[in-house]
């Protein structure tokens, strides 16, 4: 049997995200340093990425293979792409000594150890999560992970075009500027910690998860639209989508602290 016949349908999901991943490189390494739309990108694989999951178990096309293409897309995509993309919007270039927003970037060396432990992280998580046994999640997934950077760099952005009148940085842009070599730390913590604990529910988003679910990958793939097509025009409304997923994410990840609070004294 060949390498590509073991291909199925979910796996045709999995390496969408990969695509993606790989596009939004791209997009931020060309001349384009189309930033906005390479983090875009990072939304159409977490959308990607769900759907693999939800297609293999309708299909019941679970096998050791997809596990394996999975982690490695994810890698690629959800450690690996936001890393770069984060890292070369926060940094000097040969462009502009400034990021987008107006702020003097980071000197490289100052970005490139945070960088390297947010992939760190992600590599660690993965290769964790493919030996385990426990069937939920220990830390953080890194689709969420990644969609936390996403989005806070996106609302770094936004908030500044929606509401800078004189071309100066708004306190948020700040706040997020000199926060950034710390969120991707403590994002890479977030992604090995073992105080982190989702049960079988989140893993297979049953109940009111699947709700959840449904609506956030709506609005991501609504914020996706917005940015492709109407672009700063809709900067104010890609703003608030971006809130409301931001939220959605901290109380995920509390959540994830309290399950492994509760699991903790049920066993003691």
């Amino acid at each position: 049997m060949g390498m590509l016949s073991i291909i199925k349908i979910k796996d045709i999901a999995t390496l969408i995200g990969s695509a993606c991943g790989l596009f939004a490189i791209i997009l931020t390494i060309s001349s384009y340093r189309a930033y906005r739309l390479a983090m875009a990108m990072i939304f159409i694989a977490i959308i990607s990425d769900t759907l693999d999951g939800y297609i293999a178990r309708k299909l019941n096309q679970a096998n050791e293979f997809g596990k394996e293409l999975d982690s490695l897309s994810d890698f690629f995509a959800f450690g690996f792409a936001p890393a770069i993309i984060t890292f070369s919007i926060y940094t000097e270039n040969l462009n502009s000594a400034n990021t987008p927003m107006g702020i003097s970037g980071y000197s490289i060396w100052i970005m490139i150890i945070p960088t390297f432990i947010f992939i760190l992280g992600a590599i660690i998580r993965l290769a964790h999560f493919n030996i385990t046994e426990y069937d939920g999640y220990i830390g953080v997934p890194t689709p969420t992970t990644a969609g936390f950077l996403a989005i806070i760099t996106i609302l770094d952005y936004y908030s500044y075009i929606a509401w800078t009148d004189n071309g100066s940085p708004l306190l948020l842009n700040s706040i997020i500027h000199y926060s950034i070599p710390f969120i991707l730390i403590i994002l890479a913590w977030f992604n090995v910690s073992d105080k982190i604990i989702y049960g079988k529910k989140v893993k297979h988003k049953m109940g009111w998860l699947k709700i959840l679910m449904f609506a956030v990958l709506i609005a991501s793939l609504v914020a996706f639209v917005l940015i492709i097509f109407f672009q700063d025009q809709a900067a104010v409304f890609v703003f608030f989508i971006m809130t409301i997923l931001l939220t959605i994410i901290i109380i995920f990840i509390i959540s994830g602290f309290l399950s492994a609070r509760k699991e903790k004294n049920l066993k003691t």
